[in-house]
């Protein structure tokens, strides 16, 4: 079975995000990526800073305004993870949270240390709870989630007194667990909506071994199933949940993963629950697993794994929530990754990110994972020029730029648009510097074009702060 998807009409494309001295350079895998609401992105994984002793794992941050990866936290303030980080998330101020293998130094009783939630606060990592208060996972925490309150979920492979895995909630003072779910599987993705209902799946079973989505209600603070299971229309073993997310409707996305038997090839769909029952979005019909599903502001649904294209190549799927039709999302340049993608997210500005086992060709020694951006190419930014000789600076600015080449000449036109495609700017060229005032404009991204001779256009980006 081969996914069949059709390119998308798009002006934009997949790069890697930084390169050279600016490259992220990760030598290992990449299981995480989110951004915050200044349209920085977070990478995490398996990969080390080998720059220290020991070579801890870390989190990577793409300062957009810099333009370039960094670790999160120097000296006594780094993460110091002794091993792999499997989840992040961002709240509402910009604080990171991150989980996964890597555990505290143990005590007597627990040598080997507990697996905990680490917080970034903008200066320094700490443990989120300590002493009484702490999680003492004793066991991988494969998500975490945060409310609007700043409420903090974990989940994963850990368990409780009796057995079960579940979910446990940082309050703010302590961690307590969310119980009832009878949680007797591990638990692969939580979500919370903006009623603060929580929702968790993985590959836990009911009563009757069915495998479900489980919702918690802060109102009755108890589990529920959502529905009675997902149908995929041909024989197959159900896996479970791998990645789950909710829109403002309170709608969830499930990716689901089956064995086709007696075939045993695995494939994978996704799920949408509207609150009355489980519907299949399209016919994605991945042929191998998807491992993550995002949505953005304006209504596309993202999905990514192990599944690959009719050239053997794994790209993103995109879907237009409106029509249900599945595309693979390619732009100018598809992303043709040698390997699973993990993770995706999109910020502010509907760029989509996507992070993975995926890995460039630039190191002549080894490859590195790194970060793909499906955007618009910084071909200014930095004062970088085009193929065309045209460059715009300064860039970030905060009043004016000024756009200027040799090639520039009265025949061509100059468009502006803000992130989401709205006019704010269109006018002939007349020489070969031009200043254009954006003093006035909110703070953010904007793609300048400029139709040149013989009907071709080049673009970049314009950052105002």
């Amino acid at each position: 079975m081969i996914v069949t998807l059709l390119p998308v009409a798009h002006g934009q494309g997949w790069f890697e995000l930084g390169s050279g001295a600016n490259a992220l350079n990760g030598e290992g895998w990449i299981y995480a990526v989110c951004t915050d609401t200044n349209g920085n992105i977070f990478a995490a994984g398996d990969f080390r800073d080998s720059a220290y002793a020991f070579a801890p794992y870390y989190i990577a941050k793409w300062d957009h305004l810099a333009r370039h990866w960094q670790e999160l936290g120097t000296g006594i303030d780094r993460l110091k993870a002794n091993d792999g980080i499997i989840t992040v998330c961002i709240d509402r101020q910009n604080n990171l949270y991150a989980a996964g293998y890597f555990t505290d130094s143990g005590s007597i009783v627990f040598p080997e240390g507990h697996q905990y939630v680490a917080k970034w606060d903008g200066l320094r990592w700490s443990k989120l709870g300590t002493g009484i208060n702490a999680l003492n996972a004793h066991g991988v925490i494969n998500s975490i989630c945060v409310d609007d309150s700043g409420n903090v979920y974990a989940a994963g492979n850990f368990r409780n007194s009796v057995g079960q895995c579940y979910v446990a909630k940082w309050n703010g003072t302590n961690w307590r667990e969310l119980n009832g779910l009878y949680g007797n599987g591990f638990i692969y993705s939580l979500c919370v909506d903006d009623s603060f209902n929580v929702y968790a799946a993985g590959n836990f079973s009911d009563m009757m071994g069915s495998v479900y989505v489980a919702k918690y209600s802060p109102i009755t603070q108890t589990w529920s199933e959502l529905g009675m299971g997902v149908d995929s229309g041909t024989t197959k073993a159900f896996i479970g949940f791998k990645s789950i997310v909710v829109d403002s409707l309170h709608n969830i996305y499930a990716a689901v993963n089956f064995i086709h038997t007696p075939s045993g090839i695995t494939f994978g769909n996704v799920f949408k629950w509207n609150g009355l029952n489980w519907r299949q979005v399209g016919s994605l019909n991945a042929n191998s697993y998807i491992s993550a599903v995002c949505l953005s502001d304006n209504k596309f649904l993202y999905a990514a794994g192990e599944f690959t294209d009719t050239f053997g190549k794994r790209n993103v799927a995109q879907c237009d929530n409106r029509t249900n039709e599945w595309s693979e999302l390619t732009g100018t340049s598809p992303l043709n990754a040698n390997s699973g993608v993990n993770a995706i997210c999109v910020d502010r500005n509907f760029n989509v990110y996507a992070g993975g086992a995926f890995t460039d060709s630039i190191s002549h020694s080894h490859n590195f994972c790194y970060v793909a951006e499906f955007g618009t190419p910084p071909l200014g930014i930095g004062k970088l020029s085009d193929l065309a000789g045209i460059s715009v600076s300064p860039n970030p600015t905060k009043e004016a730029i000024t756009i200027e080449s040799d090639y520039l000449a009265d025949h061509e036109e100059l468009t502006i648009t803000n992130a989401v495609g709205q006019s704010l700017l269109t006018q002939r060229v007349t020489s070969t510097r031009e200043r254009i005032d954006i003093k006035s404009w909110p703070t953010g991204v904007y793609i300048y074009y400029i139709s040149a001779a013989g009907s071709s256009v080049q673009t970049g980006k314009i950052m105002k702060y």
